[in-house]
């Protein structure tokens, strides 16, 4: 699966609150998406490469929000580390390179799976 699939519905958990959030509600946001993400990454998503879709949008949702609040306490860059770190570990994991998208992620790299 794509990771736009992933960033709608985690742009849904945000959308409300994206303009100009003060630092004091900035934490209850970061939350907010990083529940959403669990939430997701626990009920929905059993296959390593839908995984790392999902984590990818997570960085992108982040990375966008981060456009719009006050993240002076960092709770926007802990959730994106946490989000980085899965998605990184993910990556590296050795069945990645057996799934149906290994093809996929190689030749944008310009690798074979051979």
């Amino acid at each position: 699966m794509p990771p736009p699939r992933y960033e709608r519905a985690l742009r849904r958990v945000v959308a409300a609150e994206w303009r100009d959030v003060p630092w004091w509600a900035t934490g209850a946001l970061a939350n907010d998406l990083d529940r959403e993400v669990e939430i997701i990454a626990l009920t929905t998503v059993a296959d390593p490469a839908e995984r790392l879709a999902l984590y990818r949008a997570a960085l992108t949702v982040v990375i966008e929000t981060m456009n719009c609040v006050d993240d002076s306490g960092a709770d926007m860059a802990e959730i994106y580390r946490g989000f980085e770190h899965t998605w990184l570990a993910l990556l590296r994991e050795e069945p990645w390179e057996v799934s149906s998208c290994a093809t996929c992620w190689s030749s944008r790299r310009g690798r074979t799976t051979d």
